[in-house]
C-alpha cells in the first residue's frame, strides 16, 4: 500500500503545548514509541516556526548521509556552528539523534 495515500494528522493538540515553550531556552524531546508519529510532529513544528519567518536547521539522521557526515557528537557539533549566528535565533531540529554516538 503507498504510504502517500494516507492523510496526515495535524496534532493541534501537541503543537498547542510544545507552542508554549518555543523561546524558552532549553532543550526540547520529543519521546514516545516506535512509529507513533514523533517526526511527524517535529515538521508540523518546523512548519508553524517557519510562517514566524525564524531560523532553522533541520538534520534526520534517518538518511544515510547524514550518518556518514555526522559520524560523532563531535561533527555535529562543529558543523552546526559553522551554522548558528549569534546575531539570530536559530531552532534545531535533529531526528533520531540517539543515532549520533558519543
Amino acid at each position: 500500500m503507498n504510504q502517500n495515500k494516507f492523510k496526515e494528522v495535524i496534532r493541534k493538540q501537541y503543537l498547542k503545548k510544545i507552542e508554549q515553550y518555543v523561546g524558552v531556552l532549553i532543550i526540547k524531546v520529543l519521546t514516545g514509541i516506535r512509529k507513533s508519529g514523533k517526526s511527524t510532529v517535529l515538521k508540523q513544528i518546523q512548519e508553524h516556526l517557519l510562517k514566524t519567518n525564524t531560523n532553522i536547521i533541520t538534520i534526520d539522521m534517518n538518511k544515510e548521509e547524514n550518518k556518514i557526515r555526522f559520524s560523532s557528537s563531535i561533527k555535529l557539533t562543529n558543523y552546526l556552528k559553522t551554522k548558528v549566528n549569534t546575531t539570530k535565533r536559530f531552532h534545531i531540529f535533529i531526528d533520531e539523534i540517539q543515532e549520533i554516538p558519543n
